[in-house]
């Protein structure tokens, strides 16, 4: 392993050329966790050539390990001590984002646009080497974030990682700048995994019960008195959580809603909040050795990857996110990492004794998730069919207000030029009943708006001159919105008291429908080629279809017990179905690539097929189809050989099969023409003829037979 250190490109360090130990730096330590800048230090001694080169904020700090940048960052103030040791603090580069503001935002778009937004922002403000392009983004989220405050462009990135999840890790592009990177998920799995009796140093968990709520009292919009709304049912101004309250008690909490105008909006956002509310994570903690440093096939560890980990008495199994990591890297034998596998003490079971109820709570805030959006979508509705109406009726109220003065002034001079004026307003119609009122808004441009309003149904329609229109129809069961242009894109929704569908359709005939209820969520997507994705979800099963025109479909279907993955063409098909006991796989053709392992198998040991090896103990087969050759060794010393041979007659070649020594000496055959042994230059042949044939002396009871005594 080697080590490299560089101040401004300056080195501080070569672990490859001699070094005067007493001119430092002796140790390296740095610390790093997700999303989080990170810290190193390094202590130097009077004597070293770059005692007091480096300036705050300023000097770039780089390390590379292995030739790989490991850490990069910039130095903080020096501190020295009685003996002039000077130890430089550093901090890492993602704290690079303190340096610029972020000017009051808005953001309600897709989550890259915020991110790249927030970068580019970052970028136009600092120098060149502390910039960062943006790299891959994989959170899908419609962010509603905004600050009415400037502040850090740091902290408005830490609020959408907070908000929508993710992880910001930090590389370097092609062309060799860096790039910063929002992942939903940790993309790379290291080699190396920590093991219990091998490189697993220690262990701790440790759990958190802050946040955790049973009870949560809601408080919505306020009215135009300043009082809030709150929740009223059976007496009750709160919600809660019956299954938590049952294993941990009661613990309440309030929440405020600014933008909820409806007590059932109010509720299920508050039931939403309360779900991901019952929740204590739980970090596992492990101090391994880094086996890299003395096996060069194995990687480091690296923020950004997840770690295969195993100990049996400790109950771990699997991969988990490397969440910190604390190391010098000038001793090998120093370093822990911190893993976690968004691991939660209350959904994990352990307090339940339910293993589903991380499901049961994902399901149930999935439908929370999108019962929250309709019905803010039919506030949404509602509010604006109600400022229309009310501005339909001051629009009819001031027509009609307007047709009298007109009338009244006619005579008059003054209304000579008011009946002028007049012309150049719009057509307003006015039609009142006992049981209905009717208004139609017409401009000389040909934009017409309608509204039809009786005590059951009301119904709105706004028409351009380009034949662009939309039609909101309410009655006491159902809202129906369309909105359509004249190309023919179309959108529509039905809303009941026991459903939800929406349809959405452009003019080359792709199609995407949604259909909810409170115990299922249907949707359908079709292009105008055949192709068709159709999504089912409830409580208890999850399923995904695809087909297309020519008869190729793949299904994918999961419950709580089981998983069937399903690809066919019409002619073939390929099943893989899981089980918490089994797993059972059916196709036309299998193909494996790299490392296959099989153990627990019902003999000892394991069994390792990689690529045209097999590793194992004994196999039991009633035919072996070989084609080639068996190599026989010892431990590691090739004994000889097995398989096939040919030979010739003369007349004709023959195939069979033999033995033969390891440097190809001595051999057996038998083959389609007969049998030999041959040991030198001696051999006896013997013929499917009946024929037998010794070359060399031949020996009987130590007594050589001549050709004579035969």
């Amino acid at each position: 392993m080697n080590v490299q250190i560089y101040a401004d490109g300056q080195t501080v360090y070569d672990s490859r050329i001699p070094w005067d130990p007493r001119k430092g730096p002796t140790s390296v330590p740095i610390s790093e966790a997700l999303n989080k800048g990170g810290t190193a230090s390094m202590t130097l001694m009077p004597g070293h050539p770059l005692y007091d080169a480096f300036v705050p904020l300023k000097t770039e700090i780089t390390i590379y390990r292995n030739g790989k940048l490991r850490w990069r960052g910039r130095s903080l103030i020096p501190e020295d001590d009685l003996y002039c040791r000077r130890t430089i603090p550093c901090e890492g580069e993602l704290c690079f984002f303190n340096d610029a503001i972020q000017r009051p935002y808005s953001f309600s778009c897709a989550a890259s646009e915020a991110f790249a937004a927030v970068v580019s922002g970052y970028n136009a403000a600092v120098e060149p080497w502390k910039r960062f392009s943006v790299g891959e983004i994989t959170v899908d989220a419609d962010v509603k974030l905004e600050s009415n405050k400037a502040e850090k462009a740091y902290e408005t990135l830490r609020k959408l990682v907070q908000k929508y999840g993710g992880y910001l890790i930090l590389d370097t592009a092609e062309d060799g700048s860096r790039r910063i990177n929002w992942l939903a998920a940790l993309p790379y799995t290291c080699n190396q995994p920590i093991k219990f009796g091998r490189n697993l140093l220690d262990y701790s968990t440790e759990s958190s019960v802050t946040g955790f709520v049973t009870r949560l009292i809601p408080y919505g919009a306020e009215d135009e008195d300043g009082n809030r709304l709150t929740l009223n049912i059976d007496g009750k101004d709160y919600v809660e959580n019956e299954d938590a309250i049952a294993i941990c008690g009661i613990v309440e909490d309030s929440a405020y809603y600014d933008d909820v105008e409806s007590a059932d909006l109010l509720a299920v956002r508050a039931k939403l909040d309360l779900l991901k509310a019952a929740s204590m994570p739980r970090t596992l903690k492990m101090s391994a050795l880094d086996l890299s440093r003395q096996d060069m096939t194995m990687e480091s560890f690296a923020m950004g990857q997840r770690i295969p980990a195993e100990s049996g008495p400790h109950g771990i199994s699997g991969e988990y996110d490397l969440a910190a990591l604390e190391e010098d890297l000038l001793d090998p034998g120093s370093g822990s990492v911190s893993l976690t596998r968004s691991a939660d003490y209350y959904r994990s079971g352990t307090l339940t004794g339910n293993l589903s109820q991380a499901a049961k709570d994902d399901a149930e805030a999935a439908r929370l998730e999108a019962l929250a959006q309709t019905l803010a979508r039919r506030d949404q509705i509602k509010k604006a069919m109600e400022e229309a109406a009310a501005q339909a009726q001051e629009m009819a109220d001031q027509a009609e207000k307007n047709a009298n003065d007109y009338a009244d002034d006619a005579a008059s001079a003054a209304g000579d030029a008011a009946v002028e004026e007049s012309k150049s307003y719009t057509d307003v119609e006015v039609k009142k009943t006992s049981t209905s009122l009717s208004t139609k808004i017409e401009t000389n441009a040909g934009d017409i708006s309608t509204l039809k309003q009786t005590a059951t149904s009301m119904q709105s329609q706004i028409t351009n001159a380009e034949n662009d229109r939309s039609t909101i129809k309410q009655t006491v069961g159902k809202i129906e919105t369309r909105v359509s242009t004249a190309e023919g894109d179309i959108t529509k929704i039905q809303q009941t008291a026991t459903y939800i569908e929406q349809k959405v359709q452009n003019n080359e005939g792709d199609i995407s429908d949604l259909k909810q209820t409170a115990s299922e969520l249907e949707a359908k997507v079709k292009d105008n080629e055949g192709n068709i994705a159709d999504l089912s979800l409830r409580a208890e099963e999850f399923e995904v279809k695809l087909s297309d025109a020519e008869g190729d479909i793949s299904d994918l279907s999961q419950k709580v017990d089981s998983i069937t993955i399903k690809v066919s063409n019409g002619s073939t098909k390929s099943t893989i179905s899981i089980w918490a006991n089994g797993v059972q796989l059916a196709s036309q053709e299998i193909t494996l690539s790299g490392l296959v392992s099989f153990a627990a198998l019902k003999g000892s040991g394991t069994t390792e097929i990689n690529g045209s090896n097999i590793v194992t103990g004994i196999i039991e087969a009633l035919k072996v189809a070989l084609r080639g050759e068996f190599q026989i060794f010892s431990g590691e010393t090739l004994s000889g050989y097995l398989g096939h041979i040919e030979g010739s007659t003369g007349d004709e070649i023959t195939t069979g099969v033999g033995m033969r020594s390891s440097d190809n000496s001595i051999y057996v055959a038998v083959t389609t023409g007969g049998s030999i042994m041959r040991a030198g230059s001696a051999s006896i042949f013997v013929t499917k003829n009946g024929h037998a044939t010794v070359n060399g002396d031949l020996y009987v009871k130590g007594s050589v037979i001549q050709n004579a005594d035969i």
